[in-house]
């Protein structure tokens, strides 16, 4: 459908397509493809400011379909940096951090201190949130004496340059 090709067939096949079909082909700013995959509940967009009430009630007829329902916590990489999002209701965790200009984005606290100890902040986003950070990637050297275990946390935390 629109052109792609499921290769995996699985969820995150079709989130990574969902998120390139509303931002690269119909040119949507992430902002509002983030919106547009975890938007607002109903009750929520009624309590919004007329301005963004109108662009929330917009996004969600006509990308409805795109919705996501259910546990998710998401970090979609792209050519400019990165972005977290997690599920309406925060089902699944999600933890970010910041050194400096440095954001990590992890399912635990423990992968992103297994990279960086030392942290400025560290918090846990709101439900139905998105954090976007910009900039090269850096890498993250695996320390060779690292349990199994602890080099597979910590190669789950995502790390960018915050916008």
């Amino acid at each position: 459908m629109f052109g792609y090709k499921l290769e995996l067939r699985t969820d995150t096949e079709v989130i990574a397509y969902l998120f390139d079909l509303l931002v690269r082909r119909h040119k949507l700013p992430m902002d509002m493809a983030v919106k547009a995959l975890a938007s607002p509940f109903w009750k929520d967009i009624d309590r919004m400011e007329p301005g963004q009430k109108n662009i929330a009630t917009a996004i969600r007829q006509v990308y409805g379909s795109t919705l996501m329902n259910g546990p998710f916590s998401i970090i979609l990489g792209h050519s400019r940096g990165m972005i977290g999002l997690n599920d309406r209701i925060k089902l699944r965790p999600m933890t970010a951090a910041r050194k400096d200009d440095v954001l990590y984005i992890a399912s635990e606290e423990s992968a992103i201190r297994e990279i960086a100890p030392d942290l400025d902040a560290v918090w846990s986003p709101k439900a139905g949130s998105a954090w976007h950070a910009t900039g090269a990637p850096r890498s993250v050297p695996r320390a060779p004496s690292l349990s199994p275990r602890i080099r597979s946390i910590t190669s789950m935390a995502i790390i960018g340059h915050l916008k």
